[in-house]
């Protein structure tokens, strides 16, 4: 998940174990790898008032492939069914 806040840079927080409460957002810190510490030793959290954005997920070169190529299946039906 991908967490901004207004003291963060423009780059998003990347967090797994995200666990949104009524009052706080916290979640343990990745860099991207799976195999990253699951420890709960580094969990971190910020109030909910401090959260500008969250989005699931991420943008990467697998997304837009899969992402072109069910829009290149979507067309390939439409012609072969016109």
């Amino acid at each position: 998940m991908q967490v901004w806040t207004p003291r963060g840079s423009h780059t998003p927080a990347l967090w797994f174990a995200v666990v949104i409460s009524r009052d706080s957002v916290s979640g343990i810190p990745s860099d991207g790898r799976r195999e990253y510490s699951r420890q709960p030793c580094c969990r971190m959290s910020v109030t909910r008032a401090d959260v500008d954005s969250i989005r699931v997920g991420s943008n990467n070169a697998f997304t837009y492939f899969s992402l072109g190529a069910l829009i290149a299946v979507i067309f390939l039906v439409a012609v072969t069914h016109t």
